[in-house]
């Protein structure tokens, strides 16, 4: 009776460890998980994303994700800021506070990055009287070519927008000082918030 028992155990044992070893997956070190149902192996097994069928329910090495082409991988580039530049994530917004576009005043910021002025916009505070308003920006005291902004009195009222779009002398690095000369023949003591809009690639640590 005994050894009876003893070979039903080795038996059952056997069969045991044939279905460990049918589990057992030899991972490769390109595989990656993928969902269910994304090969044709619908049931309760993995299956890999972009290496065809695996019907056995086995690990298999998974091509570059399909959200993301080649071009716009971020560990396709040598380094992070063209990285940045291909998912569009390189562009930044600065913004200055004019306290009234009356006189001559001068408004400044510092920029600390590398980059283009693509554009620069303004928003103006309040209504406009007797003239229009004038925005001059410059790049380290050189004015910025295109880079002129004109606010119309006629009809002017808060919240009105306007904007320009730079063409020359519109690089900045970690150094450069932006400013904007507010002038014209307005004469209503009102405000402004200017937006630059800058295409960087590269950050100065300061």
């Amino acid at each position: 009776m005994r050894i009876k028992l003893l070979i039903l155990l080795v038996v059952m044992s056997q069969v045991l460890l044939s279905q460990i070893v049918r589990k057992v997956v030899i991972i490769d070190t390109t595989a990656r998980w993928a969902p269910y149902g994304s090969g044709s192996d619908t049931t309760e097994r993995w299956a890999p994303y972009g290496a065809g069928e695996d019907t056995a329910g086995r690990w298999a090495p998974a091509g570059p994700y399909p959200g993301l082409l080649a071009a716009n991988n971020l560990n396709d580039v040598a380094n992070k800021y063209t990285a940045r530049a291909n998912i569009d994530a390189n562009k930044i917004a600065v913004c200055v506070n004019i306290t009234s576009l009356t006189g001559t005043g001068v408004y400044r910021t510092t920029i600390p990055y590398s980059g283009t002025i693509n554009s620069i916009r303004s928003v103006i505070d309040g209504a406009l009287t007797v003239g229009d308003a004038t925005i001059t920006s410059a790049v380290n005291g050189v004015a910025v070519t295109g880079g002129v902004i004109t606010i119309a009195y006629s009809g002017s009222a808060a919240g009105d927008w306007d904007w320009c779009v730079p063409s020359a002398n519109n690089t900045v690095d970690g150094n450069s000082v932006l400013s904007f000369t507010v002038g014209g023949s307005n004469t209503a003591n009102v405000g402004a918030t200017i937006t630059v809009l800058i295409e960087t690639t590269y950050y100065e640590v300061p």
